[in-house]
């Protein structure tokens, strides 16, 4: 039955990355030819490399800073409001967030270049979120983080590498076994 869920979801992303226009995250071949925008292009987020540093706005008014090392775990979750899978995954991060808060922040990041404020708001206080909900209005840290599809997830090590990138919605059972043994590395340090 899960096997079932998955591929219905998986399609949901197709349709998701096609309904917001997003058809690659690669910028690499645009910079290719002329060296001094390769210079200033974004650094784009790698598995193994340094996560890429943003400060974005979160519905609270605070200012965050995520992707630097900050000696915690991170779980970056890029999100829509009209994304269905994004409505199931979002309990389970609540969840995860408390269930293992001195050891791991998650950020909720609304990529609102593709959603409304409004509904945002909505979503987080009709679920009952309690990790900070951050407004990526530009859609520009979804990009440098590689983002496909909603949901995509990043997570970071407590160093600031990124350590994984997640397209779609994952069972709580792989999602809390990914975080698990981050934090068991965590703690042999």
């Amino acid at each position: 039955m899960y096997t079932k869920i998955k591929t219905i979801l998986m399609a949901g992303l197709s349709i998701g990355a096609a309904f917001t226009g997003i058809t690659s995250t690669n910028l690499t071949p645009v910079f290719a030819d002329d060296p001094a925008a390769a210079e200033t292009a974004p650094v784009m987020a790698q598995e193994g490399a340094t996560a890429p540093v943003s400060s974005l706005k979160g519905l609270d008014g605070r200012t965050y800073t995520v992707g630097e090392g900050n000696g915690k775990i991170q779980l970056l979750n890029f999100w829509a409001s009209w994304c269905d899978p994004c409505r199931i995954e979002a309990p389970l991060l609540n969840e995860l967030s408390a269930k293992y808060r001195t050891k791991l922040d998650v950020y909720g990041i609304n990529v609102t270049k593709y959603d409304r404020q409004e509904d945002v708001r909505k979503f987080a206080k009709s679920l009952g979120l309690a990790y900070p909900i951050l407004l990526d209005k530009s859609g520009e840290v979804f990009d440098v983080y590689r983002g496909a599809a909603f949901p995509t997830s990043v997570l970071i090590d407590e160093n600031g590498k990124v350590r994984e990138v997640l397209l779609g919605v994952y069972s709580k059972t792989e999602l809390e076994e990914k975080i698990r043994k981050l934090t068991e590395e965590l703690d042999t340090k």
